[in-house]
């Protein structure tokens, strides 16, 4: 019996232009931000950052319809893994405007934390962003504060 041999890598289709490292969620949000003009469906990235919260890399994960996107986490965490990303942050945009949470939105954020804790990467924060402004679950959930308070790690 033959079975296949396989390599899995990342290929490079670009670059943005990025800060040293990034220590808040404003900072964050301005890195991403121009990602995420006119879009009429909702598109979920991941951005990648090294032990010192320097971004190392940046995905598009998944395209969705008007109001909802799927988001495979094993591929998510895959592809985190591949990057050799120690801490990551989830961004997606709600096309209507509306930047409050949906329930899909906390059980996303929740599992990824879970899935990341089990391969030793930190989920930083995940943000909502509309083309002017942003709500960011490390900022504003008072849950995701006390669950994941300890995500942060010091910039160096």
């Amino acid at each position: 019996m033959r079975i296949p041999v396989y390599e899995s890598r990342l290929v490079r289709r670009g670059s943005i232009r990025s800060p040293s490292s990034i220590r808040t969620s404003s900072e964050l949000y301005e890195l991403v931000k121009s990602k995420f003009k006119d879009l009429d469906r909702e598109h979920f990235c991941v951005l990648y950052f090294d032990s010192g919260l320097k971004p190392i890399g940046f995905k598009l994960e998944s395209i969705g319809g008007s109001s909802q996107c799927v988001v495979d986490l094993r591929l998510l965490l895959k592809s985190a893994l591949i990057a050799n990303a120690s801490s990551i942050a989830l961004i997606h945009n709600h096309p209507s405007g509306e930047l409050k949470p949906s329930r899909e939105d906390q059980l996303l954020t929740e599992a990824v934390f879970k899935g990341c804790s089990f391969v030793g990467i930190k989920l930083i924060d995940h943000l909502i962003v509309s083309e002017v402004s942003y709500y960011s679950f490390s900022d504003e959930d008072s849950s995701f504060r006390r669950s994941f308070s300890d995500s942060r790690e010091p910039s160096k």
